[in-house]
């Protein structure tokens, strides 16, 4: 009798666990940001959404995603949280289906699906456009739905958010390129946001030339400061030279472009040559020897910290 009771001491908590109300969670990697490259179906962008869903009659059946401009709700007596499948004109409500339906011979454990960003946008949008809205900001709620096999009515869920902002940031202002060897030192100044732009939130450099002998587009950052240096560029060659603000959301916003050529730069006895000074014996001797090698190096040390 005893043994009995203990059996059905242990029992009972794992039946619960495998029967628990509520709602799951779900994660988006890379994350939860959709701009205005993710935004777009011509490019093709996914969004890989991972989810472990709780609630009632767990097992084998179908997952099923929606995404709507309304938070989910429970709307079942077990507490399980749904979102709306479909428009609700009357309340505002835009909601839709993301993907196919997706199998499982498990609803426990996680789970995981790549969907197209430009759907979970379309499927909340008040008309099906093909491009995004400028300067558009919504939540996205997102849902998704367990549907055992042999039913209509969900049984469990998981549920997250993805945010929507297609707002760029303000223009980098007053930018000023300085030369150095193969390769340019850049200072700007964080632009002014006005109403309806995003906050920055790094920077990348970019230069470019019409010059044959460098065509490429040369990309270089994440800058979090007001500065920076862009290399791998060609002496002799004047690129054009911009900075890019980035949001969050990754939406970019360049500045006007400026000029700059890289220039080679003397080590210290290179330009202690230069300047007319004479090797001997190793060093340099004598009075003129040593104002020499100071002139030089205050030269030097000038030349570098204007690079």
């Amino acid at each position: 009798m005893h043994r009995a009771l203990l059996l059905l001491a242990l029992f009972v908590p794992a039946l619960a666990g495998a029967q628990t109300n509520g709602t799951g969670t779900i994660s988006f990697v890379p994350d939860a940001n959709i701009g205005q490259t993710e935004c777009d179906p011509a490019n093709g962008e996914t969004v890989n959404v991972r989810w472990t869903a709780t609630g009632t009659s767990l097992g084998a059946g179908t997952y099923k995603v929606y995404a709507s401009t309304r938070a989910p709700k429970a709307d079942t007596t077990d507490g399980v949280k749904l979102c709306d499948t479909g428009n609700i004109p009357a309340d505002g409500v835009f909601a839709g289906k993301i993907g196919g339906d997706i199998g499982s011979t498990s609803s426990t454990g996680t789970q995981n699906a790549d969907l197209l960003t430009s759907d979970f946008v379309r499927a909340t949008a008040a008309a099906d456009a093909a491009s995004c809205p400028a300067d558009a900001t919504r939540t996205i709620y997102v849902c998704v739905h367990f549907f055992p096999t042999g039913q209509s009515s969900a049984t469990a869920s998981a549920t997250g958010q993805l945010e929507l902002d297609l707002r760029g940031p303000a223009k980098p202002v007053n930018v000023v390129v300085t030369p150095g060897e193969e390769g340019l030192r850049v200072d700007w100044d964080e632009g002014t946001a006005t109403g309806g732009q995003a906050d920055t939130v790094y920077y990348r450099i970019q230069a470019q030339s019409t010059d044959p002998r460098d065509t490429r587009l040369h990309d270089q950052g994440n800058f979090t400061g007001e500065s920076g240096r862009i290399d791998g560029l060609l002496e002799g060659v004047t690129y054009q030279v911009t900075v890019i603000a980035f949001s969050a959301a990754d939406n970019g916003t360049p500045s006007d472009p400026v000029p700059g050529t890289p220039v080679p730069v003397s080590d210290f006895f290179e330009h202690y040559d230069e300047s007319g000074g004479r090797e001997q014996g190793g060093c340099a001797s004598g009075p003129a020897g040593a104002l020499g090698l100071l002139g030089a190096a205050l030269a030097l040390a000038l030349q570098r910290r204007r690079q």
